[in-house]
């Protein structure tokens, strides 16, 4: 019976620590996202959605976002927490589109100076 008490609060104990970190993860995914986001010149007031998830093939957190008055167009965020870093992939009209793109033209919001610097 002891070994079963045992066995258990390592279990209960390691389920607890996986969550928690899950969660811490997920809380500076997200703020690195909106900070990254805000750098980038995307008022909030013009969201009209966003979703915020993880992708577990990745293991990385995302952030998609459809301003108003463009539907068809969305800016992708994806934050690694391995490099501590926010990438930009936007999608204009169905085409996938990055920084050296000519496409990204077409979005009603062009990244700042200072999101650019960052890409370097």
């Amino acid at each position: 019976m002891k070994k079963f008490i045992i066995i258990g609060s390592i279990l209960i104990i390691s389920a607890l620590s996986v969550t928690t970190y899950y969660f811490y993860q997920k809380h500076v995914a997200e703020r690195e996202i909106d900070l990254y986001i805000a750098d980038y010149g995307i008022p909030s007031k013009e969201i009209s959605s966003e979703n915020f998830g993880l992708a577990f093939k990745y293991g990385r957190f995302y952030k998609t976002i459809t301003v108003k008055n463009d539907p068809d167009n969305y800016y992708g965020f994806t934050y690694n927490s391995k490099n501590k870093r926010v990438d930009f992939e936007g999608n204009v009209y169905g085409n996938v589109v990055g920084f050296d793109s000519s496409l990204i033209s077409k979005l009603k919001y062009q990244p700042s100076e200072k999101v650019k610097n960052m890409e370097k």
